[in-house]
């Protein structure tokens, strides 16, 4: 016992001298051997090494061996995990072994291979140095490599962010997804020029799918026909999710800025976009042409979902003097247009009804329902038999109104003026028919 603490004090002694050493073997074949690491040969599947003792002499047996990449010679980090051999047969000194080291390790960085033998750490750190075809493959040309792309073989590394893909002429095909693009920070797709700006036909799910685009879903910029085009996909037309900037852009189109036809579901679905849905600027035809087969389907559906502001779910706007910024069309004799809530119209148009009152014009009166798109405003009071006054707290001069009996066959007739003096209020009234003032019922609309 007193022999064996003299050679573990050896050890630490040659330890601190910075020579590679390690206990005994496992078969203690040699219990007073020191054993030192005298060479190496590395590459990326084994690794082959020659264990001597402190005077040179192989070594024969089997040793237990752990093995750590790090990326510094003495401190620095070990990349991946503990690589453990036990009972590796070492013959005359040389072993050989495989060691699975993580591949994204080998990026061009130096690496130092880390050897633990029977529980001693053998020091200095082996360097794991390349061969010359690996210095060869860090700055291959696109020359020096084989079986390169079609889109590629131009010599050109045009992958990345510097350059665009080249794939024109290219036909892919398949049963999934057609073309699934992630964008944290740009555009989702950009296309500028040529044809049709994106042009997809009979996809069994969504036509273009987005997701999380930092900029616009999709932008097209100057198609020679359609910003986007597709025909009969399975589900969505077009489907962006949680774009930065506009779900869909498309600028200066020759012919529609967005058609989609015969959709299995919504022609164009564009989930928060965090400015316009789709906005399309100068299409030679349509900016956005959609439509729906279905008995229970809609071309175009918009929603504005915040709870506050001015938002709009659909907007629409026209530069022609004789334009129309929303137009709508019922072929089958249907109504043109369905509005559920209140619709509003600014002052200097015309068109839709500013205020309306039904009333009994009497003493006192009685208001049964009536409204006020201008400022939610009226008061009703009444100077006589058959007459009511109404105010509606806006200009009434430039105004025109129309007023009709609605009290049964004794009151003929009913009229309005503004009343004397006023330019906010009317004098209404309601007659019988001898065409004298009589309590009725009237109702009063303001253009």
């Amino acid at each position: 016992m007193k022999g064996r603490a003299i050679l573990i004090g050896v050890l630490a002694l040659l330890l601190a001298a910075s020579y590679a050493v390690a206990g005994p073997p496992v078969d203690r074949g040699k219990d007073s051997a020191e054993i030192t690491l005298a060479g190496t040969v590395a590459s990326k599947i084994s690794y082959q090494g020659r264990l001597t003792d402190a005077g040179g002499n192989p070594l024969d047996g089997n040793y237990n061996l752990v093995f750590q990449l790090w990326d510094d010679a003495t401190a620095g980090s070990q990349l991946g995990s503990d690589i453990a051999k036990n009972n590796v047969p070492v013959s005359n000194g040389l072993f050989t072994v495989d060691l699975d080291i993580p591949q994204d390790a080998f990026n061009g960085q130096a690496l130092w291979l880390q050897i633990n033998v029977n529980g001693q750490v053998l020091s200095p750190r082996q360097e794991l140095l390349p061969v010359p075809y690996a210095f060869y493959a860090l700055g291959a040309p696109w020359s020096g490599l084989t079986d390169v792309p079609p889109g590629f073989a131009d010599g050109v590394d045009d992958t990345g962010s510097a350059g665009p893909h080249d794939h024109w002429g290219e036909t892919w095909s398949g049963s999934g997804v057609g073309l699934t693009l992630n964008s944290s920070n740009e555009d989702g797709l950009r296309v500028s020029g040529g044809d049709d700006g994106i042009q997809v036909e009979s996809a069994s799910d969504d036509g273009v799918f987005v997701k999380s685009a930092g900029q616009d879903g999709v932008l097209v910029d100057s198609p020679g026909r359609d910003g986007v085009s597709v025909v009969d996909p399975g589900s969505d037309g077009f489907y962006v999710n949680n774009a930065g900037d506009d779900g869909l852009g498309v600028v200066s189109a020759a012919d529609n800025g967005v058609q989609i036809d015969y959709a299995g579901n919504d022609g164009v679905y564009i989930d928060s976009a965090a400015n316009d849905g789709v906005h399309v600027e100068s299409a030679g035809n349509d900016g956005v042409y959609g439509r729906s087969t279905s008995p229970d389907g809609r071309g175009v559906v918009g929603v504005a979902s915040a709870e506050s502001g001015l938002t709009h779910g659909v907007h629409g706007e026209s530069a022609s003097a004789n334009g129309y910024g929303g137009y709508f069309t019922n072929t089958g004799g249907g109504k043109g247009l369905f509005v559920k809530g209140d619709a509003a119209q600014s002052w200097d148009g015309y068109g839709f009804a500013r205020a309306a009152v039904y009333a009994y014009c009497s003493q006192p009166i009685e208001v049964y329902r009536w409204f006020n798109i201008v400022n939610g405003w009226l008061a009703a009071s009444s100077p006589g038999e058959g007459g009511c006054y109404f105010d509606f707290d806006f200009n009434l001069t430039d105004r025109f109104w129309v007023a009709s009996p609605a009290g049964g066959a004794l009151y003929e007739s009913a009229g309005c003026q503004l009343r004397p003096g006023y330019t906010r209020q009317l004098y209404c009234w309601s007659d019988d028919d001898d065409g004298d003032p009589g309590n009725g019922r009237i109702m009063v609309i303001v253009y």
